[in-house]
């Protein structure tokens, strides 16, 4: 189960423009990336799971929130993210439970930070399966999408792997 809300005093509209002697010209696209932070607040960091915060950024082509890959900054209280483009962005919370995880788990708060950050996603049904055996497979892909590594053509095989398996 996923719940997105919105915090507080985060909402941020970042414009870029270049000026001269006639015209004001918006920059959209960077040529790059760029880094944002964004304060969260001294109200949001006592109220708030702050390893549960993302910062979105809104498409207007398609009316929606889109969750960037974010960190949280202890030191200055901001959640950081890199950006290609310049539009509406905002500090979000993400709750994501999973139905076989009982209250009280030692490891609820944990699977459910990995799952805010995309490193897991479950087993499907929305079960987690915190009793099963973790494959080689799930292990490679929490690794992979911990560290951001780009998907390759990977062209050798595995005699234990069919081909086709979500993990080849």
């Amino acid at each position: 189960n996923d719940t997105i809300n919105s915090l507080e005093g985060t909402f941020k509209e970042i414009k870029i423009y270049t000026v001269n002697e006639e015209t004001e010209t918006e920059v959209t696209d960077l040529g790059g990336e760029l880094d944002i932070e964004i304060e969260v607040g001294e109200d949001n960091i006592l109220s708030k799971n702050v390893y549960k915060m993302a910062i979105y950024y809104y498409d207007e082509l398609f009316n929606k929130w889109i969750r960037l890959k974010s960190s949280f900054n202890k030191v200055n209280g901001t959640v950081a993210a890199s950006v290609d483009h310049l539009t509406k962005f905002a500090i979000m919370e993400i709750d994501i439970s999973f139905d076989d995880i009982e209250e009280g788990h030692w490891a609820k708060e944990y699977i459910e930070i990995l799952a805010v950050k995309g490193i897991t996603k479950g087993v499907g049904n929305n079960k987690f399966a915190p009793k099963g055996e973790l494959t080689r497979a799930q292990l490679a892909t929490f690794i992979v999408r911990a560290l951001d590594i780009p998907a390759v053509e990977f062209n050798y095989t595995f005699s234990d792997v069919d081909k086709g398996e979500w993990y080849s």
